[in-house]
């Protein structure tokens, strides 16, 4: 089985909370799993390189670094 894991740290202003954020995949081949914080963000996306996202709002920590 081939797989890659792929691992970055990002801040998130205080003032989003409250708001709808989106993390945007313009593409990723099939199988993507894909967590913020350890959690998962959605199910995993199948499909070929096609843009998908998934709403992390509730995931997020604010305020702080995010992974």
């Amino acid at each position: 089985m081939f797989s890659n894991l792929y691992k970055y740290e990002f801040n998130v202003p205080s003032r989003w909370k409250g708001k709808t954020v989106n993390i945007v995949f313009d593409g990723s081949m099939t199988d993507t799993r894909v967590k913020i914080n350890g959690k998962p963000a959605g199910e995993m996306h199948q499909g070929a390189f096609y843009r998908f996202k998934y709403d992390i709002s509730k995931l997020l920590k604010y305020g702080r670094t995010n992974l």
